[in-house]
């Protein structure tokens, strides 16, 4: 949880982990996904995830614009698969060895899990 003065501004303006958001300070704007905070650090640093990947953090103050750009879906199914064997072609093998691009972020824990199953 962030601070409660935070946690206030947040719910006010209906933002929850995974919405996209824009946060002004000062001459700087920042875009991103809203990430849950840490356990451990400062409970007025909002954490962000920006386009490119990366995460930042933002200190709060009474003078930190905070405003929804949109709410994202933050929960992800994999699709059903269908599996067929066919005894007339060989068995393979696939290695899969994850990494950024076979991965998601989930918003609620800020964990990243796989994006593919091994079917």
């Amino acid at each position: 949880m962030y601070s409660e003065e935070l946690e206030q501004v947040l719910s006010a303006r209906k933002i929850t982990y995974g919405d996209k958001i824009r946060i002004k300070r000062g001459s700087e704007t920042f875009e991103g996904i809203l990430m849950p905070r840490p356990d451990l650090g400062d409970k007025s640093i909002i954490v962000l995830k920006l386009e490119n990947g990366y995460n930042i953090g933002i200190r709060y103050t009474p003078n930190t614009r905070i405003e929804k750009i949109k709410t994202e879906k933050a929960y992800f199914e994999f699709p059903k698969a269908e599996i067929a064997s066919n005894p007339a072609l060989p068995n393979i093998t696939l290695v899969s060895t994850g990494g950024t691009i076979e991965s998601r972020v989930d918003y609620v824990t800020g964990g990243v899990y796989m994006l593919v199953k091994p079917e």
